[in-house]
C-alpha cells in the first residue's frame, strides 16, 4: 500500500491506495469529478490532473495528449498514470464547472389535462341506515371505479375519521395514489427531465394552472465515467457493481434538481405526484438500473422501450411516497424517447410537409418524414463536434471558442465568457471547417495545404499561420501570447480528419434515410436541429461543408431543448403523451451497421462539399 493525499481546493484526503492503482479510479471511487470523455480509454486526452511523486513512466499516448508546456508542468492524463509509491494529486485541469446549458426549446400552446387528478370530497359519515365500507362511501361521491393498492386501503380508516370525512382523492393514470385530508386541490406539481449524457435539466411544474415555476440543470454526474453513452456502457461491463455506480450518480443529479427546484418554490415534496422524463435509450436503462450489455452488442436489444410508471421510492429519488417516475417510450437501442420528444414537439407526425430532424452528438439521431411515414437511423458521428479528440477541442464552458471567421486580417473568434481563450467547441468547430473551405485552406478531401499551395489571393497574414510542427501540418487559430496557457491554439491535419468522420457518418444517415424513402433533398421543406450543439451552431456555415443538406427551399431551425420540452408536455397533458406513445410505434428504425450500403454512402460522404 501507499499514501495519496488528495489536495483539491476545500477537499482534502490521505488515502492508502495499493501500489499499480490508476489514479482516475482513485479519484472517481472518491467522488471527484473529473473529464473522461473516452471512459478511460486513453482517446480523449482530458483527464488532465496535476500530480507529483512517483508514479508509473510516462507513456507515449500521454506524449501525444499532452503539449509540451503542460508536461513541464507535472501534468498527467489520470487514466494512463499508475501510482508507485506516495503521490500528491495537486489539481484537477478538465473538471467542467459552467457548461453552457440549453434548458428550453420550442414549445406551443397546450389543452392542460394531466395524469394527476384531485378531487375534493366531502362524504356523508356512517350510521346504521347506511353501513357501506370506506372504500364504496369514498366511490360514491367519485362516481367511477379506480384501483387503490392494499397498502394505501389499509390506511383509508384512520385517513377518513381523522379527516372527519372530508378528504382529497389523488390519482395517476385511472390509480389511487394518495388520499389527503381536507382540500389540497390548489396543491399538485409535476417535474418534467431531460436526462442528457451531459447535462440533467429540470422543470418544476403547477399542475393546477399548467404554469412552470422553476428550471433547474446541472451536468450529468456520470461524466467521470465517459462522455458518452457505450464508455458508459463498457464501464457496466467492465466493473464490479459498475452499474449501480452509474444508478447513483443520475438519482444524485436528480436529487441535487429536485432539491434546488422545491427549496426555491417552496414545494411540498408530498405534493409532487409525477416526474416524466425523456432522454436515450441507455441513459433509462442506466437511471432504472437495467441491463445494458445487450444493447451494446449486436443485434443491439434493449430490455424495454415501452413506458412505465414506477414509485419513485423505489429509485431513490427524494419525493413523497406518492409520487411516481414515467418516462415517454423509446423507439430502439439508439433512438431514445428525447427524440420522440423532439418528433413530438416538432409536430412532424402531423406534417403534410417532409422534414429532417438531427440531433448532433456521438451518437447522432437522424428522423424523416411526415404525417405519412416516419423513419429514423443512428449515426455514430463519434465526439470531434463535441470537443474530444480535437488537440483543442472542449465543451461549451468559459474560454471556449464559439464562433469564428477568418479574414484578411486573421482569425476572429467569439470566447463563451468573453475571456482568454482556452479551446474550441462545437460551434466553432462548425464556423472553422466552413471558414477553412471557403478560404480555401483545405481542399475538398480535407487536406490542409501548405502555405505556397495556397491560391494567390489568400493574405499573407494567413499563409504566415499555418506552420509545420512535429511532422504535421497546423493552422494558429490563436497565437500562444493570446491564448488562457500560455501555448498557441491551433487545428491540425488530425483534428480534421476527426471531424470529416463525424460529418461522413451524418450525411450518410441523412442519404440512406433519403433512399429508404426515395426522396431528393429539394423534397425536404424544413431541416430542425434538435439539443444545445444544434442551437447554438450557425446552420450556413454547416451548410457550407456538407454537414447539413443545401436546397434553396429548406428552412432551418434549431428547436432548442425539444427533449425537455416534449417531457413537459407530457406531464402538462395526457393528449401529448399518447400521441407520444403512438409516435415511438410509428417511427421505422433502421440499424446502419447492417445495411451493405452504408460504407459506400460513408466513403462519399467524406467529401467537404455542399450536401445538394
Amino acid at each position: 500500500m501507499v499514501e495519496v493525499k488528495l489536495s483539491l481546493g476545500a477537499k482534502e484526503a490521505v488515502l492508502e491506495i495499493e501500489k499499480e492503482t490508476k489514479l482516475l479510479e482513485i479519484l472517481q471511487k472518491n467522488n471527484f469529478e473529473i473529464d473522461a470523455d473516452c471512459g478511460g480509454a486513453g482517446r480523449c486526452g482530458n483527464c488532465k490532473v496535476v500530480v507529483q511523486g512517483e508514479l508509473s513512466p510516462l507513456k507515449s499516448k500521454e506524449r501525444d495528449l499532452l503539449s509540451e508546456l503542460e508536461l513541464e508542468q507535472g501534468v498527467r492524463l489520470a487514466c494512463l498514470t499508475e501510482v508507485e509509491g506516495a503521490v500528491e494529486i495537486e489539481h484537477l485541469l478538465g473538471n467542467r464547472t459552467s457548461l453552457q446549458i440549453l434548458d428550453e426549446g420550442t414549445e406551443g400552446e397546450l389543452a392542460l389535462k394531466p395524469q394527476v387528478q384531485k378531487q375534493y370530497l366531502e362524504l356523508i359519515e356512517p350510521s346504521l341506515a347506511d353501513q357501506v365500507s370506506d372504500w364504496t362511501r369514498v366511490l360514491r361521491e367519485l362516481k367511477q371505479k379506480p384501483e387503490i393498492e392494499l397498502e394505501l386501503l389499509k390506511q383509508l380508516p384512520t385517513i377518513l375519521r381523522e379527516a372527519d370525512y372530508q378528504l382529497t382523492v389523488v390519482q395517476l393514470a385511472g390509480q389511487v395514489i394518495a388520499l389527503e385530508a381536507g382540500d389540497t386541490t390548489a396543491d399538485i406539481y409535476g417535474l418534467a427531465f431531460d436526462i442528457g449524457t451531459t447535462t440533467v435539466v429540470g422543470y418544476l411544474l403547477d399542475l393546477s394552472t399548467g404554469a412552470q415555476l422553476g428550471k433547474a440543470a446541472l451536468n450529468n454526474q456520470q461524466m467521470s465515467y465517459g462522455a458518452d453513452a457505450i464508455s458508459r456502457v463498457n464501464y457496466t461491463l467492465a466493473e464490479e457493481k459498475g452499474a449501480i455506480k452509474l444508478q447513483e450518480k443520475i438519482i444524485e443529479t436528480i436529487n441535487r434538481i429536485i432539491s434546488q427546484l422545491l427549496s426555491e418554490h417552496q414545494v411540498n415534496k408530498e405534493r409532487v405526484y409525477e416526474l416524466t422524463f425523456v432522454g436515450n435509450t441507455i441513459m433509462n436503462h442506466l437511471l432504472l438500473g437495467l441491463e445494458t450489455e445487450y444493447i451494446a452488442k449486436s443485434p443491439y436489444v434493449s430490455v424495454i422501450n415501452e413506458a412505465q410508471l414506477i414509485p419513485a421510492h423505489k429509485l431513490g429519488i427524494e419525493l413523497g411516497s406518492s409520487s411516481y417516475l414515467s418516462y415517454l417510450p423509446n423507439v430502439a437501442s439508439y433512438v431514445g424517447s428525447d427524440i420522440v420528444a423532439g418528433v413530438l414537439i416538432s409536430e412532424m407526425a402531423e406534417s403534410s410537409e417532409l422534414k429532417l430532424l438531427i440531433d448532433l452528438g456521438t451518437n447522432s439521431e437522424i428522423v424523416l418524414g411526415n404525417q405519412e411515414r416516419i423513419i429514423a437511423c443512428a449515426a455514430a458521428a463519434g465526439p470531434a463536434f463535441e470537443g474530444a479528440e480535437i488537440e483543442f477541442g472542449m465543451r461549451g464552458t468559459e474560454g471556449a471558442i464559439e464562433k469564428l471567421r477568418i479574414t484578411e486580417a486573421g482569425v476572429k473568434i467569439e470566447v463563451i465568457g468573453q475571456q482568454a481563450p482556452k479551446g474550441i467547441c462545437g460551434s466553432g468547430i462548425v464556423d472553422l471547417l466552413a471558414e477553412l473551405l471557403k478560404n480555401g485552406l483545405i481542399d475538398k478531401t480535407g487536406r490542409l495545404l501548405a502555405a505556397q499551395d495556397l491560391d494567390d489571393d489568400v493574405a499573407e497574414s494567413i499563409k504566415e499561420l499555418i506552420i509545420e510542427e512535429d511532422k504535421s501540418r497546423k493552422l494558429i487559430l490563436v497565437e500562444a501570447e493570446q491564448s488562457a496557457s500560455g501555448e498557441a491554439i491551433t487545428v491540425s491535419q488530425k483534428d480534421i480528419r476527426a471531424i470529416q468522420l463525424a460529418q461522413g457518418a451524418i450525411r450518410a444517415g441523412i442519404k440512406i434515410l433519403m433512399k429508404e424513402l426515395g426522396v431528393e433533398i429539394a423534397d425536404i421543406k424544413e431541416v430542425l436541429i434538435a439539443g444545445g450543439f444544434g442551437n447554438y451552431i450557425d446552420h450556413q456555415q454547416a451548410v457550407e461543408f456538407g454537414l447539413l443538406p443545401a436546397a434553396d427551399e429548406i428552412e432551418y431551425r434549431g428547436i432548442g431543448n425539444a427533449a425537455g420540452s416534449g417531457a413537459k408536455a407530457a406531464v402538462l397533458t395526457t393528449d401529448k403523451r399518447k400521441a407520444a406513445e403512438k409516435i415511438a410505434q410509428k417511427i421505422e428504425y433502421f440499424e446502419l451497421s447492417g445495411r451493405a450500403d452504408f460504407q459506400t454512402e460513408f466513403t462519399e460522404a467524406m467529401t467537404f462539399k455542399k450536401f445538394e
